[in-house]
């Protein structure tokens, strides 16, 4: 990335091509090939909630609002269409009508709706909107005892943005003060995918709760997980999508990088920038999002200037060339908490 002469970061241009591409009526398409929407893969919630996190944050930056106010009107009317007769239990993937191909259960998909409404209820949308996403969260939450440590974290990051915490706080604090062992400082005994959500669900928690135990720990995880990607020392090395487990050594490739462990890392080290003014983790933060920008094991951008999309992965011979919503969104996230914490700028 390049510099502008007050020393602030300067990103790529908003180019939101793609991403309307890949938005219409329904929700999100979840797959593209190459830059093109495949749409009979149909839409997920996993994917409208990303999509209603952006535009939640995107209304707040005051970027595109009229093509935003169209993307949270339908993200909430799919979370909506989600929810069957069991409170706390979501529906997660629609095929290509728009009709629902699983039953409602708990899964990821509950934790990031989670987030997502709290990120819209924080969002400066119409009181309607705001109405309506308290509403859907107060159907969810009797749910989040039977969510996953992961779901957890997406939910506690739903609930700091409104609402009290419950118990997620708790939770993941204990899963940690479990799970560490010599030279494995962590939350379960493997590193998988989206890692750099639990410490960031656990430090947006401490600091609502004022607990500074429990910041020291969950930025000790982060500082922890930085050094298993070398992100301290050099370019950020995801850990692959066959995962990294405490007992098993290591033997060479550990599968494709995804953008969404990069952009987990990038808003966790954004959020303990902000947090603790320390000037290191918004340095790690800057280098971190330029792994979407190039700075990667193949020196390639994984950010497609010309349609504003992102590609899937870095692989062991490449990327891939694919700019599916999962890896467009990630980027998108990514970039917004930058702005936000006017860490970044938009090139014009």
């Amino acid at each position: 990335m390049s510099f502008d002469e007050d020393g602030v970061a300067v990103a790529p241009m908003l180019r939101l091509d793609h991403l309307r591409r890949l938005t219409d009526e329904r929700g999100i398409i979840q797959f593209a090939r190459f830059d093109k929407p495949d749409r009979g893969s149909g839409y997920c919630v996993d994917d409208v909630s990303r999509l209603a996190i952006v535009a939640a944050r995107f209304l707040r930056l005051g970027w595109a609002t009229e093509t935003v106010g169209t993307w949270i009107a339908t993200s909430i009317d799919f979370l909506e269409r989600s929810f069957g007769e069991t409170a706390g239990l979501l529906r997660n993937v629609a095929d290509s009508d728009g009709e629902w191909t699983d039953e409602p259960h708990a899964g990821d998909h509950v934790g990031r709706a989670l987030w997502a409404l709290g990120e819209l209820y924080a969002a400066p949308v119409s009181g309607t909107v705001r109405h309506r996403a308290a509403a859907l969260r107060g159907r969810l939450r009797p749910g989040v005892h039977q969510l996953s440590l992961r779901a957890t974290a997406y939910a506690a990051l739903g609930l700091c943005e409104s609402g009290p915490l419950c118990a997620t706080a708790y939770y993941l604090d204990a899963r940690l003060r479990r799970s560490v062992a010599p030279n494995w400082y962590w939350f379960e005994p493997m590193l998988a995918y989206d890692n750099a959500r639990l410490p960031q669900a656990l430090l947006a928690a401490a600091g609502r709760l004022r607990e500074p135990g429990m910041t020291h720990r969950a930025l000790s995880a982060l500082d922890w997980y930085c050094r298993q990607v070398h992100i301290d020392t050099g370019p950020l090395r995801c850990v692959g999508n066959t995962w990294r487990r405490r007992d098993t050594a290591r033997l060479g490739h550990e599968g494709d990088e995804q953008p969404i462990d990069a952009a987990a890392l990038v808003e966790c080290l954004v959020d303990a920038y902000v947090h603790t003014s320390s000037p290191r983790y918004a340095r790690l933060a800057l280098r971190c999002f330029g792994w979407f920008l190039g700075d990667n094991a193949h020196g390639l951008s994984l950010y497609d200037a010309s349609t504003g999309g992102c590609r899937d992965g870095v692989g062991r011979h490449g990327v891939n060339e694919n700019q599916g919503a999962e890896s467009t969104l990630a980027y998108y996230q990514a970039l917004s908490r930058l702005v936000e914490a006017r860490l970044v700028t938009l090139s014009h």
